[in-house]
């Protein structure tokens, strides 16, 4: 494996820059937080600047929500604007409880969407607070949805998706949990203004036990998508059980703005592989069709062996085409040995994270093998547990349009703490057909071929590495900088590529917070 030299020139008052091969990174001033204060997401950017949701916590489990404004060259912040404490909306007679589940950037304005508990009165209200990108609150709470809720406690969820496009956004309540009473749903769709589209209520043939909702979308075509995954009961499943075929199988439901309010009509197409367990799965849509891949197990045992690939008509939810690809012995042999992808071992624990469109209707699948490890300790009759956090190896899967697999590649990580993965995993960008990952790492791994030496990443002396795909899936990894070198360490969950030339990244070191751009060529 290649070294590339690198430039770093270090200041403490000014951004300097940092060039590799592929991408040249910018960094801006150290900002000093407070301990309480972390950055929960980049939201989304202008022409100029970039737009942060920061929490401010104020308690065990109880935090503020301030948006914050980036300059995108100097990284100076141009204004913090609180959109939600306790005392904001708070009643004089304590009788609510309000929580924040979500904010969202659309073209022209940000919307933070909270829910209230009245305990007085037994609902549960969901509103939307609106901020111009001045940072300026527009107006006071409104009021987007209201449940009365069957029992005391028993609320259920409000949660939020907006389309690719930022014209709408969907608002969905789950009803509480009953574990033999039918599935049932609220939805709602707003535009970009909060206007009402259309609202509906859902109730599915299923049992809350046997329906596990796995995604919602609103897609630029203007459709609602529900994927959920529905577990099969009674003798059927014991049959299959038996035959060693999976005991579930995966719905996707459809709703088009054509169908009127007050019908709960939905296109309803069945997923599932005969003699194969579904691993994870996601779903995107390409012009007239709806567009279905993931990861499938031959075995019970749900380790990966191969991929599968659906072509789905939009208007009548009929499947056009289907395949599946089994992985290379050669392939899962890079992470499990030549013995083990011999005997017709797969990849445990690989998650499908990110699933990219390509421009002639294929898809490429990214998947990174994440789990957790409980381990407890006994000591003078205590038992103390710690949870250990695994995000090693990442996969990409590069799939045609006609369901083949052109290439898979393999960017091998080992990487573990005890912190919810604070500064693991990756972040993705996608110019073309180039894919990037950036992470941090052990430096020893990048000249490591054989997947049981790699070592675990130690965050104080790690490196943050750029890995670089091309459009035959070839792999390079360089050094993109180094934890010496940089006032913070990368946070790679929190950066986002905003556009196709652009990652905005984050570092963090103690009090020190730094932000920075990623450009590539």
């Amino acid at each position: 494996m290649r070294k590339f030299a690198l430039i770093w020139i270090l200041t403490l008052s000014l951004s300097y820059p940092t060039f590799s091969q592929f991408a040249e990174v910018d960094w801006g001033t150290a900002i000093n937080k407070e301990a309480t204060e972390s950055f929960n997401n980049i939201l989304g950017e202008t022409s100029d600047a970039f737009f942060v949701e920061k929490h401010i916590k104020t308690g065990l489990l109880s935090f503020d929500v301030a948006i914050e404004k980036y300059n995108k060259e100097t990284f100076e912040k141009e204004f913090s604007t609180v959109v939600y404490n306790s005392q904001m909306y708070a009643d004089k007679k304590k009788t609510r409880v309000m929580d924040v589940n979500d904010v969202l950037m659309l073209d022209n304005k940000i919307l933070m969407f909270v829910s209230e508990y009245d305990r007085a009165s037994d609902t549960y209200t969901s509103y939307a607070q609106k901020m111009n990108l001045d940072g300026l609150l527009d107006g006071t709470l409104i009021k987007l949805d209201e449940y009365k809720t069957p029992e005391k406690s028993l609320r259920g969820k409000y949660e939020f998706v907006k389309s690719p496009d930022n014209k709408n956004i969907v608002l969905y309540h789950k009803r509480p949990f009953k574990m033999y009473n039918d599935e049932k749903f609220k939805i709602k769709k707003f535009d970009q203004d909060l206007n009402l589209i259309w609202e509906k209520d859902l109730a599915f043939p299923y049992k809350d036990k046997d329906f596990n909702l796995f995604s919602l979308k609103v897609m630029n075509d203007g459709n609602c998508y529900i994927l959920a995954r529905i577990f099969l009961d009674n003798e059927e499943a014991r049959e299959k059980k038996n035959n060693l075929e999976a005991t579930y199988y995966f719905k996707l439901l459809s709703f088009s703005d054509t169908d009127t309010i007050q019908e709960s009509f939905f296109k309803e197409t069945n997923i599932e592989l005969p003699k194969r367990w579904i691993t994870d799965i996601s779903f995107t849509t390409i012009n007239d069709e709806i567009v279905c891949a993931g990861f499938y197990a031959d075995k019970k045992d749900m380790a990966v062996t191969g991929t599968f690939f659906m072509r789905i008509e939009k208007t009548t939810g009929l499947i056009r085409a289907q395949d599946t690809e089994e992985f290379s012995k050669t392939f899962l042999a890079e992470f499990i040995g030549d013995k083990k992808a011999e005997r017709g071992n797969g990849l445990r624990d690989f998650v499908l994270s990110d699933i990219i469109r390509r421009n002639d209707g294929g898809l490429m699948l990214v998947g990174e093998q994440f789990f957790i490890k409980t381990v407890c300790y006994t000591s003078s009759g205590n038992t103390r547990c710690n949870d250990y956090y695994y995000y090693n190896d990442i996969i990409v899967v590069n799939i045609n349009s006609k369901g083949e697999i052109e290439w898979n590649a393999r960017v091998p990580k080992r990487s573990m703490d005890s912190q919810n993965g604070f500064y693991l995993s990756y972040a993705l960008a996608v110019k073309g057909n180039q894919v990037y990952f950036i992470y941090n790492e052990n430096q020893k791994n990048l000249t490591i071929t054989d997947p049981r030496m790699l070592k675990n990443v130690n965050i104080s002396s790690s490196v943050a590495v750029l890995a670089h795909i091309n459009s035959k899936g070839d792999v390079s990894r360089e050094v993109l900088f180094t934890s010496k070198e940089s006032q913070a360490y990368l946070r790679p969950k929190t950066c986002k590529q905003l556009n196709p030339n652009e990652m905005i990244i984050l570092g963090v070191k103690g009090k020190n917070t730094q932000w920075g751009k990623l450009r590539f060529p």
